[in-house]
């Protein structure tokens, strides 16, 4: 009878624990699908930054042909390894098309409109009202078929297009199978793109040196895989349903599908989150473990409470030992990954706060930290400056030297104003293009030679800049404020006192420093 009572008793237990590590680790899937949803809206975010910057890149050109494409998108695909592809689209009306494919036969023998046909392949486009063919391309070898293709008319990728004039920042995103995969559906584990198209305001010649394309687009197609098989790449990913899909209602499409490669669903351990953003209305994603997963996540305690029940008999004693041995492994377990899960969060927070190109604060994080620190000196009276700086005829610079050595001078600007400050309060961030902003909590005094500092430092990387009316080398205006807060007055006082002295340096001369 003792002997029955403490094998029911340890069986009973043994069911609940196991029960107990299935909550435990879909609550640890949940936690990994909220991590995914913050890298996927960093990463959606970053991707729109690099078009932006790319298309501004293009439009800064003094003309566009065939020779200044390749030399700026193979420039662009060697700075960004994930960008794939990038098409120069024009739009173009049936009356043009004649005179566009003769110019580009020039140097495409082959070259027409054409058609995605399904399994007949590429054919030339039926006459509609208005064509949106790949006409300048570089990128992966499998893309150069691309060349010709009337993207507007195939799904997808033609609603971009239809969608530009519905978004106020003129960029219209989609996530789908890479194009390689969409016209050769099969592949064991297909790849995903994000696609970005962009309105590209400037004339483009074809290599006929005549013709011109006066209106057109940018299409930049991102290597996406590596978000999307996040959750497949995991232990045990491949025991997992997964779904993501984007929009609601009629409009909603599947985006990324895997289905376990066996076991059985556990419907009751479903975990589901939705987001938006600007790429889609919604998202929802949707993991369903299988009984398999769960295996392989845990040890099974079927054997072990049998074991735990033949004990009992024997002796309380053991059993309870037992027991109490198993709630500190769990409890080890919890610790660890909640450990790990807190290092990532703090990570991808510190990421949210970053400007991606210096590394120093961006403008979110520099807001925050103004209204907490103007709080705290209402508070305790004291005095708080801000250092506004301009880098002296930036603009000229990136005329003259190019994009990607203006990202390089502003890298090394951020540096000097960095060691520039000494305390661990101060904060350093880029406020905008070439402004950067300093905050110094309970400054007065000494907030004028800390500034002279600044320029002085810059002034020493003697980064040349023939365009320069101040100077040989690159240089800084800067302004100062100080001011200690009075009853409702907003820390936006602050950056308009700061911003005048900016002005008036720069009115005065540039290259120095002036006090509001």
């Amino acid at each position: 009878m003792v002997a029955l009572i403490g094998f029911g008793v340890t069986l009973f237990i043994g069911m609940e624990i196991e029960k107990t590590q299935k909550r435990l680790l879909a609550s640890e899937l949940k936690a990994n699908m909220e991590r995914w949803i913050s890298v996927m809206e960093f990463s959606t975010e970053k991707e729109v930054t690099l078009a932006r910057t790319l298309v501004s890149v293009f439009e800064d050109s003094p003309s566009i042909d065939l020779q200044q494409f390749d030399q700026l998108s193979i420039n662009a695909i060697k700075l960004y390894p994930d960008l794939d592809a990038l098409f120069w689209i024009p739009m173009v009306a049936p009356e043009q098309r004649p005179a566009v494919e003769k110019a580009m036969r020039g140097v495409n023998p082959g070259f027409f409109f054409k058609m995605y046909a399904g399994p007949a392949g590429f054919i030339p486009s039926v006459p509609k009202p208005l064509y949106h063919p790949v006409v300048y391309l570089n990128g992966s070898e499998s893309s150069q078929q691309y060349l010709g293709w009337d993207m507007g008319g195939f799904g997808e990728l033609g609603s971009m297009f239809a969608d530009l004039g519905k978004v106020e920042d003129q960029v219209s995103m989609r996530f789908l199978p890479s194009i390689d995969d969409l016209l050769n559906p099969g592949n064991a584990r297909p790849r995903l793109q994000m696609l970005l198209a962009t309105p590209l305001n400037k004339a483009v010649v074809l290599p006929d040196g005549k013709t011109q394309a006066e209106q057109g687009y940018l299409v930049f197609l991102v290597n996406f895989s590596l978000i999307f098989t996040y959750f497949s790449d995991i232990a045990g990913g491949d025991l997992l349903d997964i779904a993501v899909t984007m929009g609601s209602g009629a409009g909603k499409k599947d985006v990324f599908a895997v289905a376990p490669k066996s076991g059985n669903l556990q419907a009751d351990y479903t975990v589901k989150s939705a987001f938006s953003n600007r790429a889609t209305s919604t998202w929802e994603v949707t993991l369903i473990p299988t009984d398999e997963y769960f295996a392989t996540q845990a040890k099974s305690v079927k054997i072990w409470a049998f074991a735990t029940g033949v004990a009992i008999t024997l002796s309380l004693a053991i059993y309870l030992f037992a027991i109490q041995r198993r709630t500190a492994i769990v409890q080890e377990l919890v610790e660890q990954r909640t450990d790990e899960l807190q290092k990532a969060n703090h990570e991808l927070d510190r990421l949210s706060r970053t400007d991606y190109l210096t590394g120093v604060a961006n403008r979110r994080y520099f807001e925050e930290k103004l209204e907490s620190e103007w709080s705290r000196a209402a508070r305790g009276k004291h005095a708080i400056t801000l250092l506004m700086i301009d880098v002296d005829y930036f603009k000229t610079y990136n005329d003259r030297y190019g994009h990607i050595e203006g990202d390089y001078c502003l890298q090394q600007v951020s540096r000097a104003l960095t060691v520039s400050t000494k305390r661990p309060a101060d904060m350093v961030a880029r406020f905008g293009g070439e402004e950067f902003i300093v905050l110094l909590p309970e400054t007065d005094e000494g907030s004028m030679a800390l500034a002279e500092r600044c320029r002085k430092k810059v002034e020493e990387l003697e980064i040349v800049h023939e365009d320069s009316d101040v100077s040989d080398f690159v240089t800084i205006s800067v302004g100062v404020a100080t001011l200690t807060p009075a009853g409702k007055q907003p820390s936006r006082a602050l950056v308009k006192a700061a911003d005048d002295a900016l002005y008036q340096a720069k009115e005065q001369g540039r290259n120095r420093v002036r006090a509001g």
